[in-house]
């Protein structure tokens, strides 16, 4: 938990339609597990405790690098379908010139737009 520079892996970055390798300050911090069918924590640690990636994930959806001193680059979240992407990561939307309007962009182009007007025809 803390701290941290997250950077787009291909799959986010074509998702948010930015360049792969962007750049972006993030703070992780949560106080719940994820875990496998099995019961056990997807979480991977390497040997000095440290996150190096989730059990069974393809398709991350940043790779992290905490602000510690040991702290090396490790996959993080979860790009699903090429439509959710699925993190511990809480985004800072002025580190980056581009993100604010990259997510609303993205979040535009997969919603499906209903109407509420009685005469407007659903989409």
């Amino acid at each position: 938990m803390g701290y941290c520079t997250a950077t787009l892996p291909r799959a986010t970055a074509q998702i948010l339609g930015m360049n792969i390798n962007s750049a972006i300050r993030c703070q992780v911090f949560h106080k719940s597990e994820v875990v496998g069918d099995d019961g056990e924590p997807a979480e991977l640690l390497d040997a000095h405790g440290n996150a190096c990636g989730w059990r069974d994930v393809i398709t991350p959806a940043f790779n992290l690098c905490m602000e510690r001193p040991t702290a090396t680059p490790a996959p993080e979240g979860v790009v699903c379908n090429m439509r959710t992407v699925a993190s511990y990561c809480h985004v800072h939307l002025s580190s980056h010139p581009q993100l604010a309007s990259a997510m609303v962009r993205a979040a535009r182009a997969g919603s499906c737009v209903v109407s509420l007007l009685p005469s407007a025809t659903e989409i």
